[in-house]
């Protein structure tokens, strides 16, 4: 079922790169439909459809994203926006804020399109706004964390250790802690958060390579290259990763 939604999200992205927004809509409504905690196909679906003209369905869709649960956000790892550049997801994102004001959805939405475009004192105003409208919601808490950590400010981490206690069997959320004690140089305390975050899930990619990471730091190349060979099969992409490896490899003289 995975595999399948996430090539549905991949076609509804290059879709919406060409401009086929009516096609794009509805592949990002049949991935949403195949995997119901398909998180990036409720917020691509609601964005197409709103420029569209669609309002009162990128509602629903918006209504959707919200009963993902929090476990499940990161499924399918960094999300694909339906717009070629970050400034056309930041447009989409204020949209949708407008259409809902006060949903922590849109707001979640435009801080990472914010974020994505380095503007960090708006992505944690935008995820303060969401976290006070869903206090309920650990995800949300742990997704301000790493905005409070990007300003600098050190609460941060009591953001992400508070959302994984919330939930201690969120993979995503202890990775996301670990990867933030590695940033710190505290990497024997980020080695066990990610080390119990594989246990819980091992098909997050970030997991993976900041793992790897952390491993290159403690002079454990072998291990390192084989987290980091890991995390680029499950996302090729991933750009950190193809340069930690990068190192490793040339530590280990290949």
């Amino acid at each position: 079922m995975r595999r399948r939604t996430a090539i549905l999200l991949r076609r509804g992205a290059a879709e919406a790169a060409r401009g086929r927004l009516v096609r794009a809509a509805a592949l990002f409504t049949q991935a949403g439909e195949t995997d119901p905690a398909c998180a990036p196909a409720f917020a691509a679906a609601a964005a197409v459809l709103l420029r569209l003209g669609r309002g009162e369905k990128a509602a629903v869709e918006l209504a959707r994203l919200g009963q993902v649960s929090d476990e499940r956000w990161w499924d399918y790892g960094e999300w694909d926006r339906p717009a070629l550049d970050d400034e056309l997801a930041l447009s989409d994102a204020d949209r949708l804020v407008q259409l809902r004001p006060g949903n922590a959805w849109p707001l979640l939405l435009r801080s990472l399109s914010k974020r994505a475009l380095l503007d960090y004192s708006g992505a944690r105003a935008d995820m303060e706004a969401a976290c006070a409208a869903r206090p309920d919601s650990a995800a949300l808490m742990s997704m301000r964390g790493r905005a409070r950590l990007l300003v600098g400010d050190a609460g941060g981490l009591d953001d992400l250790r508070d959302a994984c206690k919330a939930l201690p069997a969120c993979g995503w959320m202890r990775a996301w802690l670990g990867e933030a004690l590695r940033q710190r140089g505290q990497l024997s305390a980020a080695l066990v958060e990610l080390n119990a975050a594989l246990i819980l899930d091992s098909g997050y990619a970030r997991t993976r390579a900041w793992r790897g990471g952390v491993l290159r730091r403690l002079g454990r190349e072998g291990e390192a290259l084989s987290d980091l060979d890991a995390a680029l099969e499950l996302d090729p992409r991933y750009a950190w990763a193809r340069y930690e490896r990068f190192l490793v490899r040339r530590a280990l003289g290949r």
